[in-house]
C-alpha cells in the first residue's frame, strides 16, 4: 500500500519537475553598500539595471529561462526604428519595478539616433562614449505607473557606455555585453544613479 502511494506521488510530481526544472534566474544582484537599493556598478553581465526614481529604488525584472509553459524573459531588449521621414534610432528598453512595489511594472526606453546603416555589429561603436540625450541626439520615454501617473513621459539626460559589444563567437553564435551609467529628467520624476550591466544574446537583439 505504501509503495502504491509513493508511486502515485511520483507520477504527480513528474510533470511539475518537467515543467519547472528548466527555470533559471540569470540576474545577479549585488547590493551597493554605499547606495541603498542599488546594485553595484559592474561590467560582468549581471543582467540588471538599477536606479533611483525620485529617490526611490527601481530595478529591472529578473532575466529568466522558462520552464515548459513559460518562455524566457529578459530585463533589456534592443531594437531599431526605421522610418523614411525620421532619423534611424537605436532603442534600448528596460522593464522593471519599484523595489517596494514589485507587482506594479514600469519601463524606460532610450532612443539614440544612429546612422542609417547601423547593424547589431555596430553596437561596439558605443563603447567608451558619453552621450547627451536631448532632442537632437535622442530622447527617453518612460512609464512609472506606481507614481500614480498613467501617462508616458518624454525625458532628456545622458548615458555613458562603459562596455558595448556584440559579435560572432562561433558558427551562427553571437554574444556581447552592455554596461554603463545613465540619468534622466522627466516632467514628473527624475532618474538618478542609474547603472546597467547586461549580457547580450540574440534573445535581446531585435534587429
Amino acid at each position: 500500500m505504501q509503495n502504491r502511494l509513493i508511486n502515485k506521488l511520483a507520477v504527480l510530481m513528474l510533470p511539475w519537475l518537467v515543467f519547472t526544472g528548466c527555470y533559471k534566474v540569470e540576474t545577479k544582484y549585488f547590493s551597493d553598500p554605499e547606495n541603498n537599493g542599488l546594485a553595484i556598478f559592474s561590467n560582468t553581465c549581471n543582467n540588471i539595471f538599477t536606479c533611483y526614481v525620485n529617490g526611490a529604488p527601481w530595478r529591472t525584472q529578473n532575466r529568466t529561462t522558462g520552464g515548459f509553459f513559460s518562455g524566457p524573459q529578459s530585463e533589456v531588449y534592443l531594437s531599431k526604428q526605421s522610418d523614411s521621414s525620421l532619423p534611424v534610432q537605436l532603442i534600448i528598453q528596460w522593464d522593471g519595478f519599484f523595489q517596494d512595489s514589485i507587482n506594479n511594472l514600469g519601463w524606460v526606453y532610450l532612443y539614440i539616433t544612429v546612422p542609417a546603416n547601423f547593424t547589431n555589429r555596430d553596437i561596439g561603436s558605443l563603447e567608451g562614449k558619453r552621450l547627451p540625450i536631448d532632442s537632437a541626439s535622442g530622447h527617453f520615454l518612460a512609464y512609472m505607473g506606481a507614481l500614480g501617473n498613467n501617462n508616458y513621459e518624454w525625458g532628456t539626460g545622458s548615458i555613458y557606455f562603459n562596455r558595448a559589444s556584440y559579435d560572432s563567437t562561433g558558427a551562427r553564435v553571437f554574444s556581447g555585453s552592455l554596461s554603463g551609467l545613465l540619468e534622466a529628467d522627466f516632467p514628473d520624476f527624475k532618474i538618478t544613479g542609474g547603472r546597467f550591466d547586461h549580457q547580450l544574446t540574440p534573445l535581446q537583439i531585435h534587429f
